[in-house]
């Protein structure tokens, strides 16, 4: 329950059947009852995005899926995909957004938070950026946080940060970017900094 699982099919299993196959082999490899979150990782040119979203959509009904959702998708392929649905809702859209790269903060999150859809910002802390950056630990002396939990805090209010850990010590360390917020003027500094 405190664990959300999610995975997703490249864009070569696209087509219905691919799909499908796909997202049943990932619930067999993950060794459970139904994947929480399945994303189409990149879109197709060569397969409408209508015939995927009917293939999540029937896996919903068989319980592979609880919902289902996009990833790398621009406003334009993010409503057709929404479009296209027609039993269930695209719920996420997964896509870089860091401090470093604001681009999805123009037209894509002000059009997801409108749609009732959650951004997932990947490569959040800018690809290691954030841990080296001077300007970032020095906002984050004032409320006593590192570089690292002062970019992450920053993505909270329009998404939900997915920073890589592959240690304890990290885990911690990213954990410490909740709980707080920072104040309109660092935010601002921060936009500022990183056009």
């Amino acid at each position: 329950e405190d664990v959300v699982i999610v995975s997703k099919v490249w864009p070569n299993h696209l087509r219905y059947d691919d799909l499908v196959r796909s997202a049943e082999a990932s619930r067999r490899r993950l060794g459970v009852r139904s994947i929480d979150l399945y994303l189409i990782h990149w879109p197709s040119p060569e397969v409408p995005i209508g015939e995927s979203i009917r293939a999540m959509e029937d896996l919903i009904d068989r319980g592979v899926i609880r919902c289902m959702g996009v990833s790398n998708f621009d406003v334009r392929l993010l409503q057709e995909a929404m479009g296209a649905a027609r039993k269930y809702e695209v719920v996420a859209d997964e896509v870089e957004y860091s401090v470093y790269h604001r681009e999805p903060e123009a037209e894509l999150i002000p059009f997801a938070r409108r749609a009732g859809v959650t951004i997932i910002a990947y490569s959040p802390l800018g690809r290691g950026q954030a841990v080296r950056d001077r300007f970032l630990a020095e906002i984050g002396r004032k409320y006593g946080k590192t570089a690292i939990q002062v970019a992450l805090n920053y993505l909270l209010p329009s998404s939900i940060p997915i920073p890589k850990a592959s240690r304890r010590e990290h885990i911690d360390e990213l954990l410490g970017a909740v709980g707080w917020a920072l104040s309109p003027e660092d935010v601002e500094a921060i936009r500022r900094r990183y056009r």
